[in-house]
């Protein structure tokens, strides 16, 4: 289900979880959630952290509890399930 309310944007992103940590890219924020870019897919089910940084922000964004939705090839999509 696509959302409404869709930001198309590129940030840098931290990723990890207790097997990996990872780096890309923020390619799509929306309310729920957003898609990341990068050589590392989470397994979809699993918890990860996030941490992204903003633009102009004085500190990364910390996404504590996000669950990955969805991966395909170098893609992922995570929903944030607290911010």
């Amino acid at each position: 289900m696509r959302h409404r309310l869709r930001l198309s944007l590129r940030c840098p992103v931290i990723f990890a979880s207790d097997e990996f940590v990872g780096e890309g890219t923020v390619v799509d924020l929306a309310v729920p959630g957003c898609a990341v870019e990068s050589d590392i897919s989470p397994l979809p089910g699993k918890y990860v952290r996030l941490h992204v940084l903003m633009p102009d922000e004085g500190g990364p964004l910390e996404v504590g509890l996000p669950k990955v939705g969805w991966a395909k090839r170098q893609r992922s999509g995570v929903e944030f399930l607290s911010v």
